[in-house]
């Protein structure tokens, strides 16, 4: 009977084994998964870590097969750091404590807060003036990690920045205030404010009286990773733009319309369509276009694939833009409709059953392409449509972006 007993505890104990082991499995997959759609902090999550060291405690083999997925899914996993995180057991304590340091002086250090749809971010001081960065973006850790290691004497590890984030957040939206947040323009009382988003983080004021240079807006601007800063202003001569620019002079104030709407947020945007045979200078009128109104390291993008690559563009840029449109399907048309006016796209969650992951964007629109693609009335409704005639002589690219700069 005794040696039934024992043969069975461990019969149970392999089966517990083999669950916890599934389990762990699971969850390292999950984190290779979003390691694949572009979440390059996923396998650094705390639960992920956990199961990566029960497989390497249990399953060596396991443990090693899913160390090079891990790898091969991102090539920016950072895999060595990430495997003596999972060996180290011992300086888990030591993680923990530097992590609440990192909570202490971001707190110490910023005030936080989150907009309306519980997105998080900070504001602190940085040299003469205060910068908005969203919560785990790359503006934020580097200030932390300059921060911590000028006062505190350490840079932060992947685990500690991640465990101090999550805190992070939870403060922002449980006692931080809700606060509008807005790219690149702001309507503010009498008129409004146009982020030069350059180092010094100020702005342009303007009113029907004129414009000035404020290093102190009094709106909380965020930018993207990829936002390029405006030249300062300065009074000049308007009609230089059309030098640089392949656009018939009978459409010259429909330009400068779209424009001047592109900085009022308050108001349903327009969608600038361009259109043109080859050799009418199409992308590049496109691009001066886009840098006078959201200057961009990427200022053309290409054609979405689908209607959250629409949404996702635009969550990320003042302006969606898009070039070598060749058609768009009628879900395609009216995401840029919903653009113009303002609404949202919603889709579930990885690996979630009930949650919704939701983007909410008002942007104004650029596209071009050959021929016309906006065919639905809705759209056909907010657009205008410039037509291009063809360049008879040619410059070089490196020619004409030295004359426009």
């Amino acid at each position: 009977m005794d040696d039934f007993i024992d043969e069975a505890n461990v019969t149970v104990n392999k089966s517990l084994a083999n669950n916890h082991g599934e389990c762990a499995v699971s969850i390292i997959d999950e984190a290779i998964q979003k390691l694949m759609n572009g979440d390059v902090s996923a396998h650094w999550d705390s639960p992920v870590i956990e199961a990566a060291r029960e497989l390497y405690l249990n399953d060596l083999p396991e443990f090693y097969r899913k160390r090079a997925e891990i790898k091969a899914a991102n090539k920016n996993s950072q895999i060595t750091d990430w495997t003596k995180a999972v060996k180290n057991n011992g300086d888990s304590e030591e993680s923990n404590a530097k992590a609440d340091l990192l909570v202490q002086l971001v707190r110490g250090s910023s005030v936080l807060f989150h907009d309306d749809r519980d997105n998080t971010y900070a504001t602190f001081q940085q040299d003469d003036h205060f910068e908005n960065w969203p919560l785990g973006s790359e503006g934020f850790e580097k200030w932390l990690s300059y921060k911590a290691f000028m006062e505190l004497g350490f840079t932060p590890s992947k685990i500690a920045f991640t465990s101090a984030l999550s805190t992070l957040k939870g403060f922002a939206i449980h006692e931080g205030e809700e606060q509008q947040v807005y790219f690149r323009c702001a309507p503010i009382a009498g008129g409004f404010l146009i982020d030069l988003t350059n180092k010094k983080w100020s702005a342009i004021h303007v009113t029907d009286k004129g414009w000035e240079i404020t290093n102190q807006p009094e709106k909380i601007f965020i930018r993207s990773s990829t936002v390029a800063p405006l030249p300062d202003p300065i009074e000049g001569d308007f009609s230089m733009f059309w030098k640089h620019l392949n656009i018939p002079e009978q459409d010259r104030t429909l330009v400068i319309a779209y424009m001047i709407e592109s900085w009022r947020p308050q108001t349903p945007y327009p969608v600038l369509e361009i259109c043109g045979e080859q050799g009418s200078a199409k992308s590049t009128t496109h691009t001066r276009i886009r840098q006078l109104i959201d200057p961009n390291r990427i200022p053309l993008r290409t054609a979405p694939k689908d209607v959250q690559d629409i949404f996702v563009s635009a969550a990320n840029n003042h302006q969606a833009s898009f070039e070598n449109m060749s058609s768009l399907s009628g879900r395609m048309q009216d995401a840029l409709c919903t653009l113009a006016t303002g609404g949202g796209f919603a889709a579930r969650k990885l690996y979630s059953d009930a949650d919704e992951s939701v983007i909410e964007v008002k942007r104004p629109v650029i596209i071009n392409g050959i021929s016309a693609v906006a065919t639905r009335p809705d759209l056909i409704d907010r657009v205008i449509h410039i037509d291009l005639p063809k360049i008879k002589g040619h410059k070089t690219e490196a020619k004409l972006k030295q004359e426009f700069d």
